[in-house]
């Protein structure tokens, strides 16, 4: 070796000495306070552990295992399992911690270990799967701590994750960055497979959900290298409608108008020359739509689009234009939003402003109606309808008594019509019912008391009861309706509901023979008895001709005043005094008497807000709910 060597390599020698040392002389100043601290480990994630600070903590955890003091020493033993790559032992030392001390300033700083941890041992999912209970926003985590594991989780979906993994993150964790990072690296990961075209449609996506995202100028460029301009078919003419379901009426009229134009336009065009329409059936349905137009363009080489006819399906369309390079033309879609955001979108119709004026024209100036209520969606299309038609009607003095707004996605309608002044039928079923059994439970008692006193068990009789029934051997019992004048008031049905039921109830009773209402009330008639002024003579001309021995009758009293006034939206009391009376009806004697005081609720009169009309700027689909 020559001089000039040797002396090279000793000075690298020591170059490497002195390097050493000042390493261990500022690995001294770092104090075990200073260096051992939540926040600290983030700054410097790989301090190391002394043989003897190792020694302290297994010491502590021996003697104060659940002491919260114990909290670091936990940490610090997992961690230094971790530097010395023993990821098992790692794992477990950072989830006892964890499971401990869940709430110790450790806790946060040992899942972000175990997270790493996890990644060491090819379990990417799983790491994910523990960060995210530090980045999700309902965590109260640290920023720098939340820094921290959003970046380990950025790395795991760059390196990690398959193309199906990449899928669940998008939708697992779809209110964190990853979701966004992770629809961009299964856009990269498809070009690299060699699926272009698919990978265009995730950038496109990419764009459409994420357009101010910092990749979102790598995902522009990416899909303007993937797009295609294939040779078009200067005869076809696509069009993309709702040929069925709720828009099919609207789609099957647009497609007759452009059948007809067609047959108008190819009669001046030469045989070679004539233009074939290819229809696509949208169904309403943006996937659909989207489909609908990458057949349009792949397969059939179109050389434009008619449709779609919806702004949603219009929207889904936006991101896969550039690809196509098609114009595409909607004769309906009326979304605002839609304008400017594609040089090969277009659309004719009137716009918002002008539907929502001329609705507010015709029902005001043609219908003549005054009191008018809107009822709308929270979308912007909606809303817009909405504004135009109320500034109109202010114009035209009409008020607009009740503007009621609801969820997008809202099948119950309730809430919304009771907000417009409706009033809600389910209370006053339920009450009806209650009113029933109440009154079935009242005639039930009377048929018991009429029975025990007209055919009492042997072993319940009184003598009182016994002298009274003792006189009339038959027991064939008739019931006078309450109420009976002949005509169809409330008071009148009233009274033919109390009697009916009186007599199911009275016949469901062993030892009496309950005439039927019209055995009874045909013999009424025949005898010119009115039910009414029914006397003790009237008594014992109907026991004569029916062998009758008894006669139930009674009456209906109203007892409100009647100048009440309901409150509009609520049902109004109404109090009934019932009183029933059992007579001898051979001698007409009263055997007894009972009344009971008896509560009807009146539904309450539905529009209280009095509106002439309803204007809905709705989709069809919720008219049709409506």
């Amino acid at each position: 070796m020559t001089p000039g060597r040797r002396s090279h390599r000793r000075g690298k020698f020591f170059g490497a000495a002195l390097w050493g040392t000042l390493l261990i002389m500022v690995a001294g100043c770092v104090t075990p306070h200073l260096s051992k601290t939540p926040e600290n480990v983030l700054r410097y994630p790989y301090v190391a552990v002394s043989p003897q600070e190792l020694a302290d903590f297994k010491t502590q955890v021996a003697a104060h295992p659940a002491n919260l003091k114990s909290a670091a020493a936990y940490f610090w033993l997992a961690q230094d399992a971790f530097n010395h790559s023993d990821w098992e032992t790692a794992d477990k030392g950072y989830g006892d911690l964890i499971k401990r001390f869940p709430h110790s300033e450790w806790a946060g700083l040992a899942r972000l270990m175990q997270g790493r941890t996890h990644v060491k041992l090819k379990n990417a999912a799983g790491a994910l799967t523990l960060l995210y209970a530090l980045v999700k926003p309902s965590a109260k985590t640290e920023p720098e701590l939340r820094t921290a594991a959003l970046g380990v989780g950025k790395d795991i979906i760059n390196d990690a994750l398959t193309l199906p993994e990449l899928g669940k993150v998008r939708t697992a964790y779809a209110d964190t960055p990853w979701a966004s990072q992770a629809l961009f690296v299964s856009g990269k990961r498809l070009l690299d497979a060699g699926s272009p075209d698919q990978a265009v449609q995730i950038f496109s996506q990419f764009l459409q959900n994420y357009p101010e995202h910092e990749f979102a100028a790598a995902a522009r460029e990416l899909l303007e290298k993937t797009a295609r301009l294939a040779p078009l078919n200067r005869h076809k003419l696509g069009c993309l409608l709702p040929l069925t379901g709720p828009y099919a009426p609207y789609g099957r009229a647009l497609k007759q108008g452009l059948d007809l134009a067609l047959q108008q336009i190819n009669v001046k065009r030469s045989e070679n020359d004539q233009l074939v329409l290819v229809p696509m059936d949208s169904e309403a349905n943006t996937a659909l739509a989207v489909a609908g137009l990458k057949k349009l363009a792949e397969e059939e080489k179109v050389l434009a689009v008619i449709g779609p006819v919806l702004s949603a399906s219009a929207k889904a369309l936006l991101p896969e234009l550039p690809r196509w390079r098609i114009p595409v033309i909607s004769p309906s879609a009326s979304d605002p939003g839609l304008a400017g955001q594609s040089t090969y979108f277009f659309r004719y119709l009137l716009t918002n402003e002008q539907q929502g004026e001329a609705m507010a024209e015709y029902l005001i100036l043609r219908r003549g109606f005054k009191r008018i209520g809107i009822l709308h969606s929270e979308s912007r299309y909606d809303r817009s309808l909405a504004g135009a038609f109320e500034k109109k009607a202010a114009l035209l003095g009409c008020e607009v008594a009740a503007n009621v707004e609801y969820a997008a996605g809202t099948t119950d309608f309730k809430e919304s019509l009771l907000a417009l002044g409706g009033v809600d039928p389910g209370p006053m079923k339920n009450r009806e019912l209650e009113e029933r059994k109440s009154l079935d439970a009242l005639l039930e008692s009377w048929s018991q008391q009429v029975a025990d006193l007209l055919a009492p068990d042997a072993q319940k009789v009184t003598p009182a009861q016994a002298a009274l029934a003792t006189p009339v051997p038959g027991k064939r019992v008739a019931i006078i309706r309450f109420s009976e004048d002949g005509s169809q008031t409330q008071m009148e049905q009233m009274g033919k509901k109390v009697s009916e039921r009186f007599s199911y109830a009275l016949a469901a009773k062993a030892g009496l023979e309950v005439l039927t209402q019209r055995q009874t009330f045909d013999t009424l008639r025949k005898l010119q008895i009115s039910p009414l002024a029914f006397n003790a003579e009237g008594a014992r001309r109907f026991s004569e001709a029916l062998n009758v021995g008894y006669v139930v009758t009674g009456s209906i009293e109203q007892q409100d005043e009647e100048d009440r006034v309901a409150v509009p939206g609520h049902p109004l009391p109404v109090h009934y005094l019932i009183s029933a009376r059992v007579l001898n009806a051979r001698t007409g004697q009263v055997l007894c008497n009972v009344s009971q005081t008896w509560v009807k609720m009146i539904a309450p009169e539905a529009n209280v807000r009095n509106l002439e009309a309803l204007y809905l700027p709705v989709a069809l689909e919720d008219a049709l709910s409506l």
